[in-house]
């Protein structure tokens, strides 16, 4: 498995790519939960 370094607040972190794999996914999930919620809110006639 490839090592990749990221950079967090201006850190550099080592981190298997299985891991920032994962973190993407989340990240991803994260994003279109948010989404969802903002168009059934829209749906339901909320203003944000």
């Amino acid at each position: 498995m490839a090592t990749i370094i990221t950079r967090v607040n201006g850190k550099p972190v080592w981190a298997n790519s299985a891991d920032m794999l994962a973190l993407l996914i989340v990240a991803m999930q994260i994003g279109a939960l948010s989404a969802q919620a903002r168009t059934w809110q829209r749906a339901q006639g909320w203003r944000q």
